[in-house]
C-alpha cells in the first residue's frame, strides 16, 4: 500500500510540476507579447499626442486670451446638444435655459471682460485636472476628477456630471452682477469649462490600460 501511495504521489507531483512549468511558460510568453504590443501602441500614441499638441497650439494663443471664442463654434454647439439629449435630472433651470439658448446670446458672452484659463494641468496620476479661471476681477482655482479611459470616443465630449461638479465649485463665485445674472453666468461658465477639460487634456491613455480579467 505504501509503495503504491508513494508511486501515486510521485506521479501527482510530476503532473503538478509539468502543469506549472508549461502554463507559466505560456503565460510569460503572453505577457511578453502583451508588453511588446503595448509598447508599439504607446509609440503610436505618442505620435498622435504630438500632432494633437501642434494642432491645439495653432489656436492656443487665442484661447488663452479669451476662452469665450469657443462659445459660437460648431463643436461647442454639438457638445451642448449632446448634453441636452443626456440631460441630468439634477440640472437646474438656469442650466436648462443655457442649453436652450444660442451661446452667442449667453450672459457670459455679453460680459466686457475676457475669460482666461491659467495653469491648466493634469496631476501625475492623471486622475485630477486643475486650473485657475479668471473673469474680470474674479479668479478661482478649480479641479475636476477625471479618468482618461472614460473619455468618449465621439469627439471627447465630457461626462454630464462634470458640469454639476464645476457648478458646485462656482457656487460662491462673485462676478459683480445682480443675483439672476450671477446664477446664469455660473451655469454658463460651468458648461463651457466642462467642454474645455477634454479639449485641453493631451494625455496618453495607454498607461491606463488594464488587461481584462474574465
Amino acid at each position: 500500500m505504501t509503495t503504491s501511495l508513494n508511486t501515486m504521489l510521485a506521479l501527482y507531483r510530476h503532473i503538478q510540476q509539468q502543469r506549472y512549468v508549461l502554463i507559466n511558460l505560456q503565460l510569460e510568453e503572453l505577457s511578453e507579447s502583451i508588453t511588446q504590443t503595448l509598447d508599439e501602441i504607446a509609440q503610436q500614441e505618442r505620435k498622435w499626442l504630438k500632432i494633437e499638441g501642434m494642432t491645439l497650439g495653432s489656436f492656443q494663443f487665442s484661447l488663452n486670451q479669451d476662452a469665450r471664442i469657443l462659445l459660437e463654434t460648431k463643436d461647442f454647439q454639438t457638445f451642448l446638444e449632446q448634453l441636452a439629449d443626456e440631460r441630468h435630472s439634477d440640472f437646474a433651470p438656469s442650466a436648462i435655459a443655457a442649453l436652450a439658448t444660442e451661446p452667442g446670446q449667453w450672459q457670459l458672452s455679453a460680459l466686457a471682460t475676457p475669460l482666461q484659463i491659467k495653469r491648466f494641468h493634469i496631476a501625475i496620476d492623471r486622475r485630477i485636472c486643475r486650473m485657475q479661471v479668471k473673469l474680470g476681477a474674479w479668479q478661482q482655482h478649480l479641479e475636476l476628477a477625471i479618468f482618461m479611459m472614460d473619455f468618449p470616443v465621439n469627439q471627447g465630449y465630457s461626462d454630464p456630471t462634470w458640469h454639476l461638479n464645476l457648478l458646485e465649485q462656482l457656487e460662491n463665485a462673485d462676478f459683480g452682477l445682480d443675483e439672476t445674472q450671477q446664477v446664469q453666468v455660473q451655469h454658463e461658465l460651468s458648461l463651457l469649462l466642462a467642454y474645455l477639460v477634454p479639449l485641453l487634456c493631451i494625455c496618453p491613455i495607454t498607461p491606463e490600460f488594464v488587461y481584462p480579467q474574465r
